[in-house]
């Protein structure tokens, strides 16, 4: 009889192999009973969100947890995301420590009820997934869900109001009947803002992105996003890419200020409001949270004015009148200009028309994309305070001016063009990397130079991608080797003389 080791020592590797599977990504699908049989970790790809400290991401091999420290007020809310296809920790749902429990990538999508997700979900590529929009559909702006919304593939369900200032109103329990009735496994991301939409329901999942401060770190909520769809590898490459085009902008903008010899332009944040309990001119602030517009003062070497309390008009005259550029945060500048004409046009920036509103792209564009784009906004800021961003003329998108632009001069269009959505930033490039082609750009009029700096840059990255050709090493030339000189015979000194 012959021997069965070779036999049996092929299946105990077979075995050992399957025991020890291994994912190369993440699933975008639900696992097989094979794969959740095999698989002690579905999740390779992990998001390791570096500058956001409002919610944290932890990976537990079949499952993650997301968690929230600003939900609640600051209570907090985990959620508990499974991979479908696998079985959830039961001690873990027992525990009743999460405000919801998940199975992911989700099986009908979402509803978002704040247009700053949009883009964030469009940046993933994940639009189609956006399948309901609760709240007033005419403040969006993204083409792609314009046309889904007319197509009659996204729902518009009314806001289930909070009344305004009672915090203990968290809706109506018919809308809720009415919602999990109908949409039973769709998830609703609640900013807990404006609304309470899903509050109630155990398939809601609350973001608080608007409570960072800096502009990475409220462009790191594309993780938090990310996670619900196993998309952690693309948001991984989406903020990579922004956060270099940022730090390129701030480094030539730094390079820009020391060699202009300058002082620092004067700015200020602020615009009226006549809404009720907050009447006055508003200003920005820095403290105690440094907000993403002192960020960008900060990078663009503005000496921004700040204040913490509102001003009348006598107070904010003396406050602001002497400022270089006034950055006006509202889309009511045309409204209130004229009542307070004589007053702002002793204002230096009213005079010398340097003054930017926020609808370079449209009315509500800034508040739906400035998240998403931060790196956009950046630029708009820097070329406002005269600074070089790129080797290549940037063009303002959101900041206006508000004497010779025209509202949505800059508008996103009506076409959706791409998914995923992709950024309107300038690809940076390091201005002490200039090639002596963008140098005689400068000196061209100022309407032919985008078209020649276009041809500069892609004739620079041509060079750039040929290899350079190795020089071989010349050849050292053998030095001639030089003869011994023979010993001369000493004389015997024994020897006479004849």
């Amino acid at each position: 009889m012959k021997p069965l080791t070779g036999s049996i020592s092929i299946l105990v590797l077979l075995f050992t192999t399957a025991l020890s599977a291994t994912l190369e990504s993440n699933l975008e699908e639900c696992a097989t009973a094979e794969q959740a049989e095999t698989i002690t970790d579905f999740f390779p790809d992990k998001a390791s969100p570096s500058h956001a400290v409002t919610f944290t991401i932890t990976y537990h091999g079949t499952y993650k947890v997301l968690t929230n420290f600003e939900a609640n007020d600051g209570g907090g809310e985990k959620y508990l995301l499974y991979q479908c296809g696998t079985v959830p920790p039961a001690a873990e749902i027992i525990s009743g420590n999460y405000g919801a429990v998940i199975p992911i990538p989700l099986p009908d999508g979402v509803a978002l009820t704040s247009t700053v997700q949009i883009p964030m979900f469009e940046l993933l590529g994940l639009s189609n997934e956006i399948k309901t929009y609760i709240g007033d559909p005419q403040y969006i702006s993204s083409p792609c869900l314009k046309e889904r919304i007319e197509a009659g593939t996204v729902d518009i369900i009314k806001s289930n109001e909070v009344t305004a200032y009672d915090p203990e109103d968290t809706g109506t329990t018919l809308w809720l009947n009415q919602w999990e009735a109908k949409y039973p496994d769709r998830i609703i991301i609640d900013n807990n803002f404006m609304t309470s939409a899903g509050l109630g329901t155990d398939k809601t999942i609350l973001e608080n992105g608007y409570a960072e401060g800096h502009p990475k770190a409220i462009h790191d909520w594309i993780y938090f996003y990310s996670t619900l769809y196993n998309k952690e590898k693309e948001a991984t490459q989406q903020s990579n890419e922004a956060a270099a085009r940022y730090d390129c902008t701030v480094q030539n903008a730094a390079l820009s200020m020391s060699e202009s010899g300058n002082d620092k332009p004067v700015a200020v944040w602020a615009y009226f409001s006549d809404y009720k309990g907050y009447e006055g001119w508003r200003i920005g602030k820095c403290d105690p949270k440094f907000n993403y517009y002192c960020e960008y003062a900060e990078a663009c070497n503005m000496d921004l004015l700040t204040s913490s309390v509102s001003l009348d008009d006598a107070e904010f005259e003396v406050f602001a009148k002497d400022a270089d550029i006034w950055l006006y945060n509202s889309n009511r500048w045309d409204d209130f200009y004229p009542q307070k004409k004589e007053m702002l046009d002793g204002f230096k920036s009213v005079q010398n028309k340097q003054v930017f509103d926020t609808e370079g792209s449209g009315e509500s564009t800034y508040w739906e994309q400035r998240m998403a784009e931060y790196d956009v906004l950046l630029e708009d800021f820097c070329t406002i305070a005269n600074m070089t961003t790129d080797v290549t003329t940037h063009k303002r998108h959101f900041m206006r001016n508000v004497f010779f632009e025209e509202v949505g001069q800059m508008a996103l269009g009506q076409t959706c063009l791409s998914d995923p959505l992709e950024s309107r930033a300038t690809e940076c490039t390091i201005v002490a990397a200039e090639s002596n082609c963008m140098k005689k750009c400068k000196k061209k009029d100022v309407d032919k130079r985008p078209k020649c700096q276009d041809s500069c840059k892609k004739k620079d990255n041509k060079k750039k991608k040929k290899p350079k050709k190795k020089k071989k090493p010349k050849k050292k030339k053998k030095k001639p080797k030089k003869k011994k000189k023979k010993p001369k015979k000493k004389k015997n000194a024994n020897k006479l003389p004849q």
